[in-house]
């Protein structure tokens, strides 16, 4: 029992690194997309209250990657940890795209633009992260 704890907290924490790490690297790759949300400056925070933030965001998805990985846990291998995690990352990321980029669409007034594009962005982080998740609790 400890140890499939273990294996998902560990999982949990690399699907958390993977989603960050993908995120920096897709706004260092599409300054554009920093500047759409600055388009929309009455609804997100300006970089540095972002960064005052970010303790609660890190600490909020982090909780989001354990609840994944704890679901992720219930299902049954079928292919190798990281593919079958990617698909696993595919569903979340579409999941994501629906419940809440085109469901913020609808609520906030931001751009299809940056709807869309951000929309991409989630769909790879979440990809990505669950890649890593299916590869450190399959291995």
């Amino acid at each position: 029992m400890a140890a499939h704890a273990l294996r998902i907290f560990l999982s949990a924490f690399a699907a958390l690194v993977a989603y960050f790490a993908t995120g920096g690297a897709l706004f260092a790759a599409m300054p554009w997309l920093k500047e759409e949300f600055k388009k929309h400056s009455a609804l997100f925070r300006e970089e540095a209250q972002m960064m005052k933030a970010m303790p609660i965001g890190m600490a909020g998805m982090f909780l989001a990657m354990l609840s994944l990985a704890v679901i992720y846990a219930h299902i049954p291998a079928v292919a190798p940890g990281a593919l079958q995690g990617a698909g696993f990352g595919a569903l979340v990321g579409v999941h994501v795209f629906g419940a809440f980029v085109l469901h913020n669409h609808m609520n906030l007034n931001v751009s299809w633009r940056l709807t869309l594009w951000s929309g991409a962005a989630y769909l790879l982080e979440w990809i990505v992260a669950g890649t890593a998740l299916g590869a450190i609790f399959r291995f």
